[in-house]
C-alpha cells in the first residue's frame, strides 16, 4: 500500500487523480484553501477510499482540526489524515483523544481540553499519521521513499 498526496486537485480533475492513484490511497492536500471545505467541493462518492494531508499552524487549533476530521470522516469514506509540520506528533495526539466520541480531559503543548466532546465519534476512525523528515509514522508502522511526479490532475508525491 502506498499513500499519495495529491495538492490542489479540483472537482473537474477528480476523476483524472483517482485514476493516478489506482489502488493506493489519495491523501488530498489543499495548501491555500480550507480543508474541509475544499474537500467537501471535491463531492467525492463516500464509497472512495481516500484520505486528507492537514498542515499544522497556529491559526488551525488542533481541536479545531479534530472537529474537522471528524466532518470529513461523515462526507467520505476517509481512512487516513496526515498531519505534518510544527509538532504535528502533538496534533496526533489530539486528535486520536478526540476522534474516540467520549469526553476529554487532555493537556498537551498544543491543546488543553477540558470536558471537550466530539460527538458523534466517526463511524470509522482514520488510521492517523505524522510526517516528518520525508516519512510518514503511525505507531509501528513506517512508510518511506517519498517520489514526486508533476501531473496536470495536481502534484503527487508518493509514499510506500
Amino acid at each position: 500500500m502506498a499513500l499519495i498526496r495529491l495538492t490542489n486537485v479540483s472537482a473537474p480533475s477528480l476523476g483524472a487523480a483517482l485514476t493516478v492513484a489506482g489502488r493506493d490511497i489519495p491523501c488530498f492536500y489543499f495548501p491555500d484553501a480550507d480543508p474541509a471545505t475544499a474537500f467537501g467541493a471535491l463531492g467525492i462518492n463516500s464509497d472512495v477510499r481516500c484520505g486528507i494531508w492537514l498542515r499544522t499552524d497556529p491559526q488551525y487549533p488542533a481541536a479545531v482540526m479534530a472537529r474537522d476530521v471528524k466532518t470529513l470522516c461523515a462526507l467520505a469514506k476517509l481512512t487516513d489524515v496526515v498531519v505534518e509540520g510544527e509538532q504535528a506528533a502533538a496534533y496526533v495526539e489530539v486528535l486520536e483523544v478526540m476522534l474516540r466520541g467520549d469526553e476529554v480531559n487532555f493537556h498537551s503543548d498544543v491543546a488543553t481540553l477540558v470536558a471537550a466532546t466530539n460527538h458523534p465519534a466517526p463511524t470509522r476512525r482514520p488510521t492517523l499519521w505524522c510526517a516528518a523528515n520525508g516519512q510518514l509514522r503511525c505507531a509501528s508502522t513506517v512508510l518511506r521513499s517519498p517520489q514526486w511526479r508533476r501531473h496536470p490532475e495536481g502534484n503527487e508525491l508518493r509514499f510506500n
